[in-house]
Order: structure tokens, then C-alpha cells, then sequence
């Protein structure tokens, strides 16, 4: 997927800058802008599958985000805390409009974790939403004995982070393929399985 992307951004009428995989689109415009055009379409007695279908896979990968996780645990997470590094649907912003982190952090949540959650900029808007996580102070008090790492917004302070009990994880999913330290296996999930802990 990289690679393809790489060859993409070769052209300077596409560019590089927003080709970057992610958990799925977000934010305040994009978002809004694909529902008006299809709604629009409707009202004009046209229909726009593939924009349609665009929008319909970009919900359902919200939440499908959260069973990544359990995968990369590979087990239960009821009673156990998951960081989830990022909250903003783009890094060097703190809007947390419409960011898939959302939706990932409610479905962990319905499946019993508990959720530690750090992001640079976006933790006082992310909190009218989401009232029940803990919030760290760092990337570092985030990840701290966690059972799981997610890195759900490519902030180039997080994957530089990483943290001290990183060999104490289970697992960690990186939406961003931004950690690239932190494991040379990946799949095309960008699931990065980390060494279980001895102790």
C-alpha cells in the first residue's frame, strides 16, 4: 500500500501530502461534503455508488478499528486498559470533529476496556465527547501498563514516544504506519505485534 501511494504521490497533480493510510477519513469537511453530494444526487434523482459506497465502508471501519485491536491482543479486554495515542483526525490540529478515534475509543469501551487515551493538542475538545476515559499527560503516562497500543493519528511526537514498558504490550495497532520501530512484521491492517513480556 505504501509503495502504491509513493507511486501516486509521483504525480505532481496528485502529491504525496494526504495519501497516508489511516483507520478512515475524518474531520469537518470531507466528511459533510460527501453526504451533500449524495444527498444532493438523491434530490435530483441520481445516485452516486461509488460515493455512496466510499461513505458506507468509511462508518463501518470505524468501528471494525476496535476489533483490530482485540486481534492484536489476542484476547479479552474487559477489565484491562488500552492507550490510544491521538484523537484529532490529522495531526497539527485539535479537531477531534468526526475523527475515526471516536467511534474506536466507544466500541473499545462497549467491549469493556478501559481506555487511556494522549493527544498534543486535542484532549480539552476530544472531552465533551468522550466524559469516561482516563486522559495521560504523555504519550509515555498513556501507554503505561497498558495491555495494547493504538497509534490512531500520526503526530510526529508520538511514534518518536515510545514507551518504556513498551515490552509490557501485548500487542499494539498502528492505523498511522507511522511507529516504524516498533516492529519489523506488519500486515496490511498495520497490526504490529510486539514481544510479550517475561515478567
Amino acid at each position: 500500500m505504501q509503495h502504491v501511494a509513493r507511486g501516486m504521490g509521483l504525480d505532481n497533480r496528485i502529491g504525496k501530502k494526504f495519501l497516508h493510510a489511516g483507520p478512515s477519513f475524518g474531520g469537518s469537511c470531507f466528511p459533510k461534503d460527501a453526504t451533500a453530494l449524495i444527498k444532493t444526487a438523491h434530490d435530483h434523482g441520481a445516485q452516486l455508488r461509488i460515493v455512496e459506497t466510499v461513505a458506507a465502508v468509511n462508518e463501518q471501519r470505524k468501528r471494525a478499528m476496535a476489533r483490530k485491536v482485540i486481534g492484536a491482543v489476542d484476547a479479552s479486554i474487559r477489565g484491562k486498559t488500552i492507550a490510544v495515542l491521538g484523537l484529532t483526525f490529522k495531526p497539527n490540529t485539535d479537531d477531534t470533529r468526526d475523527s475515526p478515534t471516536v467511534p474506536l475509543i466507544t466500541a473499545l469501551q462497549d467491549m469493556g476496556g478501559n481506555v487511556r487515551c494522549y493527544d498534543p493538542a486535542g484532549m480539552e475538545q476530544a472531552k465533551p465527547q468522550l466524559p469516561d476515559v482516563t486522559y495521560g499527560q504523555s504519550a509515555y503516562e498513556a501507554a503505561e501498563r497498558a495491555v495494547a497500543l493504538v497509534i490512531a493519528t500520526e503526530w510526529e511526537a508520538v511514534p518518536r514516544a515510545r514507551p518504556r514498558s513498551a515490552q509490557a504490550h501485548h500487542g499494539a495497532a498502528d492505523y498511522r504506519r507511522s511507529a516504524q520501530h516498533l516492529s519489523r512484521r506488519r500486515d496490511e491492517a498495520g497490526q504490529v505485534p510486539l514481544r510479550k513480556s517475561r515478567r
